[in-house]
């Protein structure tokens, strides 16, 4: 059993593996062949568990599906087909609906769905109760309103980008992903220049780190902060239980496109 977990432990981490500039030969996943999907006796195993949700999730990805919601109905099947027994059905199914949800790719119906695949109720009210905390945030809702102070203590709202595209660049001073994405996002705001969007980055941290950090990156415009930071109502609004970096659009009605939009590098 050690052997098995230690296996599919490294199993896991290739099925990770995602090397967007070149394509990765089709003999790389060669080891799968020498995978079992439906060995309940390795269920204790976190390493095991993990394998068989990064498996929905590797299988998906080689679909090459750019619909967000089509993906989680594809996955959903991906684990009808895959997994027989009702344990296995059980924690997998739960865990990526889990983790779509919390990337805000599902609806109703998929929730719905996932209940027919389920059978364990604690599971379902799991889900069902994390589904309507973040449903605010699905497409098509109504931002909510908020208030960012600028670096000369100037205040914006999300009525002063009415009539534009709004990218919200939702960052933290300690957080290493977040400072990587900078370069990226400079990028964007110049592939964009002159278009009807607006780029503003706005900072969970402290006052005093925030501007240290923008002096330290060189970093000016279309900077904010968000006031209370992670005790903020914009925090419970936005991003609720999730960490940042994290991406927020808003068409010029003031509507969410993708309020966990892709990083500027993707």
């Amino acid at each position: 059993h050690e052997n098995a977990r230690i296996k599919y432990w490294m199993y896991g981490d290739l099925n990770d593996y995602n090397n967007n500039n070149n394509e990765i030969p089709d003999d790389f996943y060669q080891y799968i062949k020498d995978v079992n999907l439906n060995d309940t006796n390795l269920m204790h195993f976190k390493e095991y568990k993990y394998f068989l949700s990064s498996y929905v999730f590797l299988q998906a990805r080689r679909l090459n599906i750019k619909d967000k919601i089509l993906e989680t109905s594809k996955m959903l099947h991906i684990i009808q087909e895959t997994f027989q027994h009702e344990l296995i059905l059980n924690e997998i199914s739960k865990e990526i609906i889990r983790i779509q949800t919390n990337r805000l790719r599902v609806n109703d119906t998929l929730i719905d769905r996932f209940k027919t695949i389920c059978t364990n109720t604690h599971y379902e009210n799991e889900v069902e109760k994390n589904y309507q905390n973040l449903k605010p945030l699905l497409k098509g809702n109504k931002a909510p309103d908020f208030e960012f102070i600028g670096l000369n203590d100037n205040k914006v709202t999300l009525n002063d980008f009415r009539g534009k595209y709004l990218l919200i660049d939702v960052w933290s001073t300690t957080c290493a992903p977040c400072i990587r994405e900078i370069p990226f996002m400079e990028e964007l705001k110049q592939d964009f220049k002159g278009e009807n969007i607006a780029f503003i980055a706005v900072c969970m941290s402290d006052a005093s780190a925030w501007k240290k950090t923008l002096t330290k990156h060189k970093l000016e415009d279309g900077q904010y902060k968000v006031e209370k930071g992670w005790n903020s109502e914009f925090r419970s609004n936005y991003l609720k239980s999730a960490g940042v970096p994290i991406y927020i659009l808003i068409d010029p009605q003031g509507l969410i496109i993708d309020a966990r939009a892709p990083k500027p590098s993707e």
